[in-house]
């Protein structure tokens, strides 16, 4: 059983940002700069090595079942997101999709929010446009940069969209990702599945990548 440690151990989604705050009963929006970090653990299927099929474990640990759990950071949430946040605890609320990054070009709900209560409202994350970047082991660790573009969606409608980045640190004890999302763009609805959004993280990840590399030399 590995773990990834993904830049920090978390999954990071910066959303669509402005100050939308969600409210019961009204369909939540996202505006350019929403952001959360969030936390999540998984099993790695397969090869450490080579494999990029996530298990995703649930609030208990486990794993299996299709999707497991994440926790969002106070710290980092803002905009729509700041209601949402648990101080980075996994909670069940929080959905994240068993994904295997190696062959997945898009995925549906990859993450998703439903306290099933009618408290805050709802919405999801749809992954597209998934390509690896970057895939190298240094060491005993394995680091791995995905890009592509996230689609953000309030009560199953489409909101917006922006790029979206990921790191994971892969080693021999634990695994934990971190993915990072930014609303770069909020096209009308007709438009948006049309419209390319560009990842803008690569230069950032490309300079924490390096000095990785160059701490695990």
């Amino acid at each position: 059983m590995k773990r990834v440690e993904y830049l920090g151990a978390v999954i990071s989604t910066i959303g669509l940002v402005a100050g939308v705050t969600a409210s019961p009963a009204t369909a939540i929006t996202f505006s350019q700069g929403d952001r959360f970090t969030g936390t999540t653990n998984f099993n790695i299927n397969g090869n450490a090595a080579t494999s990029l099929d996530l298990d995703f474990l649930d609030v208990n640990g486990n794993s299996g079942g299709g999707t497991g759990n994440f926790g969002i950071a106070n710290a980092t949430a803002v905009g729509a997101f700041s209601d949402y946040t648990t101080n980075s605890a996994i909670v069940g609320e929080n959905t994240i999709r068993d994904t295997n990054f190696g062959v997945a070009g898009s995925v549906v709900d990859f993450l998703s929010y439903d306290d099933g209560a009618g408290g805050l409202d709802e919405w999801s994350i749809d992954l597209t446009n998934i390509s690896i970047e970057n895939d190298f082991i240094s060491g005993n660790m394995r680091f791995v940069d995905i890009g592509g573009l996230a689609i953000f969606k309030g009560d199953n409608q489409v909101q917006g969209s922006g790029g979206f980045q990921a790191l994971l640190t892969i080693d021999q004890t634990t695994n934990q990702a971190q993915f990072d999302f930014e609303a770069e763009a909020v096209p009308e609805p007709l438009t948006l599945l049309s419209t390319g959004v560009a990842a803008g993280f690569a230069g950032l990840f490309k300079r924490q990548s390096d000095k990785r590399k160059q701490n695990q030399a």
